[in-house]
């Protein structure tokens, strides 16, 4: 059987209302046409973890299901020009304090830097939209400002930390907050406030 190859494959639901089908026979039938037949898929996913037993079915694990999740938001969400980057990264830099962290590294770097930054962070997580990158770095610099907890804003955006074994784990605060968009609405209502008195 032949395989299609695509980049990017967009559902229009008119057009499934219209030719009488659901999204779950456009998947199956996709799948089919790409060569792929349930059972095997089956295996191939419980092998390389992707999917386990659950109640005698194989389902996809929660950690598939929030990278699928995060696929798709970053479909939808409008990519940015580099005008739109260089634009959010000026106002991220703003909202950052000047100067220097007490160990000398300065809070923020250069606009075409953040902008760097940025699409290494796009390349690494997907795509946000801006305002929500905007709103994200509101929060976090609501949250952590004069607390000894907060990043430089390239290591706010991710960092890369080598661990003992040679391997390299991601951090990124902003994917954190992006993630968690009701956390800290209104950073005044530190819950910390109850255990101090």
């Amino acid at each position: 059987m032949e395989k299609v190859i695509f980049n990017k494959l967009t559902i229009d639901r008119s057009t499934l209302t219209r030719e009488k089908m659901d999204v779950g026979d456009f998947f199956f039938t996709i799948l089919y046409i790409l060569g792929y037949r349930m059972e095997d898929l089956e295996e191939d996913m419980l092998k390389r973890e992707t999917a386990k037993f659950e109640f005698g079915k194989v389902v996809p694990t929660l950690f598939t299901i929030a990278r699928v999740k995060r696929m798709i938001a970053s479909s939808n969400a409008p990519e940015m020009t580099k005008e739109d980057m260089l634009e959010l990264a000026k106002k991220m830099k703003a909202m950052f304090p000047k100067g220097f962290m007490v160990d000398g590294i300065p809070w923020t770097e250069g606009p075409l830097l953040i902008v760097q930054r940025l699409e290494g962070f796009i390349r690494r997580f997907g795509n946000y939209p801006a305002e929500d990158i905007e709103k994200a770095t509101e929060r976090y610099v609501a949250a952590k400002r004069n607390t000894p907890y907060m990043k430089s804003l390239k290591n706010f955006i991710y960092k890369e930390v080598e661990q003992v074994d040679g391997t390299t784990d991601l951090q990124s605060d902003l994917y954190n907050f992006l993630e968690n968009p009701d956390s800290l609405l209104n950073p005044l209502e530190d819950w910390t406030m109850e255990l101090r008195e």
